[in-house]
């Protein structure tokens, strides 16, 4: 059903469960770097934010070269704490975690809101027996607490 942009309830609940545990893990890391060990989790979730953000690191140990000041994901915040070096725009890993953190966790809720709207649909569409109508609503229930539940324990 993919290659026709469509696929099941289930399936949707199922992708959507599953980015949702890797962004927690990211956000997680980036909460919690401040400590001098980096396993291989540490390292694999710092390359990941390092590639998606356009980021390269520095010669030093905490700051990384911004290779797209006019990125979304860079916060004003941040934007004002660039360092210019030449022809480099400079942030320190601090600055930089804070944005990333505010740019996932608005990504998770956009995403999370949006799969729940999209869940919504396919209950109000869809013509099935009440049991089938229950397990759909009642999915489109966790999503909602799930959510509440994340916003609870990041904030």
């Amino acid at each position: 059903m993919l290659a026709s942009n469509q696929m099941s309830p289930q399936t949707l609940f199922y992708v959507w469960n599953h980015w949702k545990l890797i962004i927690i893990k990211v956000l997680s890391h980036l909460r919690h770097t401040d400590g001098p060990e980096l396993n291989d989790y540490a390292v694999m979730y710092e390359d990941l934010c390092a590639k998606y953000f356009g980021l390269r690191k520095d010669g030093e140990v905490d700051r990384y070269v911004v290779l797209n000041i006019n990125a979304s994901w860079l916060s004003i915040a941040g934007r004002n704490s660039l360092q210019q070096d030449g022809n480099r725009c400079l942030l320190g890993v601090p600055q930089c975690h804070s944005c990333a953190q505010c740019f996932w966790m608005n990504e998770l809720s956009s995403v999370g809101f949006s799969v729940l709207k999209k869940l919504e649909s396919a209950v109000e569409i869809s013509l099935k027996p009440a049991s089938s109508y229950t397990l759909d609503l009642m999915a489109g229930r966790l999503v909602v607490s799930q959510l509440w539940l994340l916003h609870l324990n990041l904030s």
